[in-house]
């Protein structure tokens, strides 16, 4: 059976297609204000698994973790992470640009789920790459070499933040469209892009992407769905954020066990046919009928022309979302539908932080006694060390 991560293939569905190998932003802009935990992959010299312009996204949520996909770990075998850049430079490349060249970090460890495999790919694509030295986040002189000093986020653990027609940032460096099979240079994007998606009915995504265990994935698109009879006010979430014990994204911490708590879950793999939703454009009626935004993303300051998503190699990127003043990530990127011209036109598919919070936060702790309540719940996790030849690169 071909291997997802080595050999790209794509689901056809009507008229639409599944890239699952890359994905990118769409329909963004570039960066204007400092993301400073931003993170890009990129593959070194050292693996022997190749793929053309190979990238991947993530977060720092500590001085040595980075928040990825799981697939962006296993795929290639020696990464590079770099942090502090809002720019772009290739594997090839890194030995040529100052920030990437002095600043790089090799990650030296992988933590993914111990059955991670391409058939639940979705279910438990979500991983923790370790850097070599723990990241300074006091350190300004990345402003002089690179962009910004590198800066921890935190993780959202909250499932009543994931609500129908709020909106959330994505990131990444990918190219505003996918290559086609005709172009074989690196598109990915030169600077860190940006663009606002929209939380969307799950059966959006399930009716278009086989395969999909609805409970652990966040579903986005461009456009808001249509207003539907509103009753009552909505509801503004005022704690988006974990109880403080449960909450380990800044410390490698054992676990209390009541924050384990196991989440049964009744998968449905049935893929349904595709339906189209709508095409008509967001106009401002349909924006003033909007859900008022319980993730504190303002609708008011987005515009229509900034609504996109991820498309190509933004595998592994964040989707963001807002607590008062306090960033958090929601959701990692997966994949997204493109039609036959090679545009990504959405859904968008993230895997759900809060959904899959006791796998996260499994992951997170290097304590022996909670890995074992962690097996004993079926999330037996899997580490390895990265071992890089004997070289100062």
């Amino acid at each position: 059976m071909l291997n997802i991560f080595y050999t790209c293939f794509f689901i056809c569905i009507a008229s639409f297609r599944v890239n699952l190998c890359d994905r990118r932003i769409t329909n963004g802009k570039v960066v204007e204000t400092g993301k400073n935990y931003m993170v890009y992959l990129v593959n070194s010299q050292y693996s022997a698994n190749q793929p053309d312009s190979w990238l991947c996204g993530g977060v720092i949520i500590s001085p040595t973790q980075i928040l990825t996909a799981a697939a962006c770990l296993t795929e290639v075998t020696h990464i590079y992470a770099i942090a502090g850049y809002k720019k772009y430079v290739s594997g090839n490349n890194i030995d040529k640009d100052e920030c990437t060249r002095t600043r790089k970090q090799r990650i030296v460890k992988v933590i993914v789920y111990k059955d991670y495999n391409a058939t639940l790919w979705v279910k438990f694509d979500i991983g923790i790459g370790i850097v070599e030295k723990p990241y300074n986040f006091f350190d300004t002189s990345y402003r002089t070499v690179c962009s910004y000093e590198p800066q921890a986020i935190s993780i959202n653990y909250d499932i009543e933040v994931e609500t129908a027609n709020s909106f959330g940032l994505v990131l990444g460096w990918g190219a505003a469209k996918p290559k086609g099979p005709e172009i074989n240079s690196d598109t990915n994007s030169v600077y860190l892009m940006e663009a606002y998606t929209v939380l969307t009915n799950k059966s959006l995504c399930r009716n278009q992407i086989p395969a999909s265990l609805e409970y652990y994935f966040l579903c986005t698109q461009r456009l808001p769905e249509r207003p539907k009879q509103r009753t009552g006010a909505a509801v503004t979430t005022q704690n988006s954020v974990t109880p403080d014990k449960c909450d380990y994204t800044n410390f490698n911490l054992s676990l209390a066990v009541e924050c384990l708590e196991m989440v049964e879950v009744s998968f449905n793999r049935k893929a349904n046919e595709y339906q189209a939703t709508y095409t008509a454009k967001l106009n401002e009626t349909q924006l003033n009928h909007l859900k008022e935004n319980q993730t504190a993303i303002r609708k008011d300051i987005i515009q229509v022309s900034q609504l996109g998503g991820i498309c190509q190699n933004d595998h592994g990127g964040p989707l963001i979302t807002t607590t008062g003043d306090k960033e958090m990530v929601m959701g990692i990127a997966l994949n997204s539908v493109y039609n036959q011209a090679y545009q990504c036109m959405g859904p968008y598919l993230f895997l759900s932080t809060a959904r899959s919070s006791v796998l996260l936060k499994c992951l997170l702790s290097s304590d022996e006694e909670t890995r074992q309540v962690c097996k004993s719940m079926k999330y037996e996790i899997k580490e390895h060390d990265v071992i890089w030849p004997n070289t100062n690169i």
